[in-house]
């Protein structure tokens, strides 16, 4: 929640909440809080069918949305899925963080950028 991050600290939530940005603020936070918290993030129409525990040991796992195998067994995402769309995957988290913030920081129609 609100009170239990600092969103001033950080020129980008800053700026982010200031302009109503708030999907940019809770990016940064989901991130920052499985940094250093640990954990495992879903979004919120994720439908989990197996365990998690094989892949516990690794420091770092994900999967690519609409990969091949995930659209086949959901006709949903193939309806949802659209081809302009790509997602980008690298196995170093730090590369996948970093391709993440510049997709949005060099994205011309970001509001934060106005400000800065």
């Amino acid at each position: 929640n609100i009170h239990s991050f600092d969103i001033q600290s950080l020129l980008w939530t800053k700026e982010a909440y200031d302009v109503g940005a708030l999907a940019f603020v809770s990016d940064y936070v989901r991130l920052f809080a499985l940094y250093n918290e640990g954990g495992i993030y879903l979004d919120t129409d994720v439908f989990v069918r197996k365990t998690f525990d094989p892949l516990l040991s690794n420091g770092f796992f994900t999967s690519i949305e609409y990969h091949p195998e995930v659209v086949a067994l959901d006709k949903l995402s193939c309806e949802r899925l659209n081809e302009k769309e790509k997602i980008l995957f690298m196995e170093n988290p730090f590369q996948v963080f970093s391709s993440y913030l510049l997709f949005w920081v060099l994205r011309k129609d970001t509001p934060i950028l106005k400000t800065l």
